[in-house]
């Protein structure tokens, strides 16, 4: 602020000038790790001039604005958002944006030699499989059983690249 006093006779005035922009931060709960959706972003401001009045937020590069101090993302994929903070006469922050990841669609696995005869209990033929997945990374389980449905073993798999064979 900025505090004018004029004085005419016996008038007196004065004139508040807010030229600071507000802040505004988004705070991603996952910390930038894949999450179910729907993903929140929270978001906070502060004014020191006329005081904080909201946040508009983004998700299509700032064609469209809404304003609420909480976005939340679904879908597949990484999201950016972009936000700004506005004060109470009107002043916008600098866009920043914040990018959240999401994983809506479950990860699926294909095995190859899924289906086989082990000739030898100790000796199995090898089995190849790769996941698809929204992510970069996933875990599998493999369980093998018997034609009847009973499990011999299960193999747990984390942190597997997807779109490779393993």
């Amino acid at each position: 602020y900025i505090n004018i006093t004029s004085v005419t006779g016996y008038k007196s005035s004065s004139v508040k000038l807010d030229v600071t922009a507000p802040t505004v931060t988004a705070m991603d709960p996952k910390n930038g790790n894949w999450q179910k959706p729907l993903a929140t972003v929270n978001f906070a401001g502060n004014d020191v001039g006329s005081g904080y009045a909201y946040t508009q937020w983004s998700t299509d590069g700032g064609q469209t604005w809404t304003k609420g101090e909480q976005a939340q993302v679904g879908g597949d994929g990484v999201t950016t958002i972009t936000y700004r903070g506005v004060d109470n006469v009107g002043l916008m922050s600098a866009n920043q944006t914040i990018e959240v990841k999401v994983a809506s669609t479950p990860p699926t696995v294909t095995a190859q030699n899924s289906s086989m005869k082990a000739t030898n209990k100790k000796a199995a033929p090898p089995i190849t499989f790769n996941i698809t997945a929204v992510t970069p990374k996933a875990t599998a389980v493999i369980q093998i059983r018997t034609l009847s449905g009973k499990t011999i073993s299960t193999h747990r798999y984390a942190n597997v690249a997807t779109g490779q064979d393993v």
